[in-house]
């Protein structure tokens, strides 16, 4: 991974502070000169209506300046980085406090001030374009649709935010562990400010997420390098000092990236979010924690056995794992059956679905205008295959039958498919594997490895792995890894220990 010197990364933070005092400059001088010039039109010509839209547009551009000078200037403030190893733990307060605020009143106003100037932005266009366009047929009115709409969603983010923020209070993370530690663990107390009860318990996931800006400054991908999730318990909880106190711990493999923000553009970033279902609106909170290689990272370190626990203490009631959707009962003497129902993947195959009619309404579209036929047909063989995606997501499902000596695998639409067996001297491993993200979820593949001998001019030499699906589209890395060690554990795999293909 290329990373910048300090220098570099220095005059990068630089020219993001010139570039935004720039921009919000030519708002604030738009926004005087433009309100001035035209309420002094308007008082000419006594147009009070026309002296109210002045002011509000106005206000409304020259406030947008000064938000962004606002957020110039809290840049401005935040110190750069000098260590060319990457940031540490000591060069933030907070981590050093050992105290991680969640930040939910803040969150809360910010996004309504948001509101509010986007809300002014867009009131002058309730007076003028509405009636312009409509009467003159002018497509300028969908773009004012699209305008008023951005500004509801963020009246409704506002909304929520301050709902959360009354409901629940602010909300910080305790450290146990400075740094957690790669190779080691990462432990923690989560301190509500209200007692709360939760039958469910609360989850928690930390991510380990590489952002990268490739463009612009506002243009980041962030990607997923590493996983985890696990739940606690309420009767883990214990009362803190003022509300309830959750405590978690998570192990974190000594191969994953540590933090380094040695680069503004190019990040390793470590997130630990909270969330549990609540009557009303759901509390959720979100940190950003320090986890750096240390003299106590460890490449011996491993829960691997936990997650087998987890698995045999939940199989007698019919699934993987508590909530889980894949079901797991006994197959035969000493067998096991693991069924991977339809709809793992509620979100992918939502989003996939609003793709697949976007798409069936651009070819509609296109045909209608008589478009090129090349140009037709490939919109019309990606809506095919957009909607064979879509079932898939939606009906995909997976049954494997395990017993000693062989596994069997059916896959298709509703489980219903060709069925594979292979052999225990055909498999050479079984193996977890990063699927696909959506959005801020990663989900993990479970794949059977075999070796096939080289054959040809080639000779002898390393043999080729073919990988086979054996259940796709699980949400949790503990239990994908829970079930393949289950799978080699009942086929009578020698090695109990599944090497996990998922990790960074």
């Amino acid at each position: 991974m290329r990373r910048a010197t300090p220098a570099r990364a220095a005059l990068s933070e630089k020219s993001t502070l010139v570039v935004m005092l720039l921009f919000g400059c030519v708002f604030l001088v738009f926004g005087a000169h433009a309100g001035y010039t035209e309420a002094c039109k308007a008082l000419a010509q006594g147009d009070r209506h026309g002296l109210m839209l002045a002011i509000l547009g106005g206000l409304a551009f020259g406030g947008f300046g000064a938000l962004i000078w606002v957020l110039a200037w809290g840049i401005k403030r935040v110190p750069l980085e000098a260590d060319a190893r990457g940031a540490r733990w000591q060069q933030k307060k907070e981590w050093v406090s050992r105290r991680i605020e969640a930040r939910s009143g803040s969150r809360a106003l910010s996004a309504g001030l948001l509101a509010f100037f986007v809300t002014l932005l867009s009131a002058p266009l309730l007076w003028k374009v509405p009636k312009h366009a409509a009467d003159a047929g002018n497509p300028l009115l969908y773009g004012l649709l699209a305008v008023l709409l951005v500004a509801a969603a963020l009246i409704v983010r506002a909304l929520y935010l301050t709902r959360h923020w009354q409901k629940f209070g602010g909300s910080h993370l305790e450290l146990e562990t400075l740094p957690g530690v790669v190779g080691g663990r990462l432990r923690c107390v989560l301190h509500l400010s209200i007692p709360i009860t939760l039958p469910q318990g609360m989850r928690f996931r930390l991510d380990c997420v590489r952002e990268r800006h490739t463009g612009g400054d506002s243009s980041a991908q962030t990607r997923i390098l590493w996983q985890e999730e696990l739940r606690v318990e309420q009767s883990a909880f214990r009362l803190g000092p003022k509300g309830s106190s959750v405590p978690v711990e998570f192990t974190i493999p000594y191969t994953s990236a540590p933090t380094d923000e040695s680069d503004p553009r190019d990040k390793i970033l470590w997130h630990l979010s909270a969330s549990a279902p609540v009557a009303g609106i759901d509390y959720g909170a979100s940190f950003e924690v320090p986890v750096f290689k240390t003299e106590e990272s460890s490449e011996e370190l491993s829960n691997d056995g936990e997650p087998v626990r987890v698995l045999d203490a939940s199989a007698g009631m019919g699934m993987a794992f508590p909530g889980s959707k894949i079901r797991v009962r006994p197959y035969g003497p000493g067998g096991l059956e693991l069924f991977f129902g339809p709809a793992r993947n509620p979100l992918g195959a939502s989003l996939t679905t609003l793709t697949t009619v976007g798409s069936g309404v651009l070819a509609r579209v296109l045909a209608e205008h008589g478009a090129p036929t090349p140009v037709l047909v490939g919109a019309v063989l990606i809506s095919v295959l957009l909607i064979w995606g879509t079932l898939a997501l939606w009906l995909g499902a997976t049954r494997v039958r395990a017993q000693h000596g062989r596994l069997q695998v059916r896959r298709g639409l509703l489980g219903i498919g060709r069925t594979r067996t292979y052999a225990r001297d055909q498999i050479a491993d079984i193996k977890v594997h990063v699927g696909t993200q959506w959005i801020h979820k990663l989900y993990y593949n479970i794949k059977i490895e075999i070796e096939v001998p080289r054959k040809g001019r080639l000779g002898s030499g390393d043999p080729i792995v073919h990988r086979k699906s054996a259940g796709d589209a699980i949400s949790e890395r503990r239990e994908a890894r829970a079930l393949a060690q289950a799978m080699k554990r009942v086929v009578g795999i020698d090695s109990l220990s599944t090497t996990d293909a998922s990790a960074p």
